[in-house]
């Protein structure tokens, strides 16, 4: 739930126990309560321990009620002050830039990622859930092995096991893997990029299909970014 409040304790990010979403299990789902602080600083709270679990650290960006939170279109939450959002508009600040914004863009909740060649057409390939690819025909009734869907949140999660794609290393060749969701560990966390490569958070990795070509059985590895 959103609340509108100043109240809350004062713990940031470093009394952070980690927590992890395992699948799609609810009883391993943390339970927390959005606070607006006054500011300027949007906290996450574990509503039992009251310690904060996540913020966008943006404090001292605005003025006392003068920002705003906004759920853009292109998938990302935004903060702006009041001369970015008087309107209600998504549109930069005062100083050309907005006060906090999430890292996934280009998406929208539970967007299936698409294997594209350059010029649009499908590659016939799909990243399975062992972690190696098969050839699909990019049909909506391809086996929810095949299915993966973005979050806001920057997951990328298998349709059938609700496992999270994540990486051990960023070093170049390192074998992909599945398992349970850890949101705050930047390993396991992805942006879709404007040239369609997927980058992890935690260095300049790539998604990479190993070989020179693609075929059926290769490994999904990451390898560094060219760009």
């Amino acid at each position: 739930m959103l609340v509108g409040t100043e109240s809350g304790v004062g713990e940031l990010l470093e009394d952070v126990v980690h927590y992890t979403c395992i699948g799609n299990d609810p009883s391993k789902i943390l339970i927390t309560s959005m606070s607006c602080r006054g500011d300027g600083n949007f906290v996450s709270y574990n509503t039992k321990t009251k310690k904060a679990v996540w913020s966008t650290q943006s404090q001292g960006r605005g003025i006392k009620g003068d920002y705003s939170i906004v759920f853009q279109l292109d998938g990302k939450l935004v903060i702006y002050d009041k001369d970015g959002a008087a309107t209600g508009l998504p549109d930069p600040d005062s100083d050309g830039r907005p006060a906090w914004s999430s890292k996934v863009v280009g998406v929208h909740l539970d967007q299936r990622i698409a294997a594209k060649n350059s010029d649009g057409s499908h590659s016939g390939y799909c990243l399975h859930l062992v972690g190696n690819l098969k050839e699909c025909d990019g049909t909506d009734n391809v086996t929810d092995v095949l299915l993966y869907n973005i979050y806001t949140d920057g997951t990328i999660r298998n349709k059938r096991s609700g496992y999270c794609l994540y990486t051990h290393s960023t070093k170049n060749e390192t074998p992909i893997s599945h398992g349970a969701c850890v949101v705050i560990d930047p390993r396991y966390i992805w942006q879709v990029r404007d040239d369609g490569t997927i980058k992890n958070t935690a260095g300049n990795a790539c998604l990479d299909n190993r070989g020179q070509r693609l075929q059926h059985g290769n490994q999904i590895q990451v390898y560094e970014c060219y760009n």
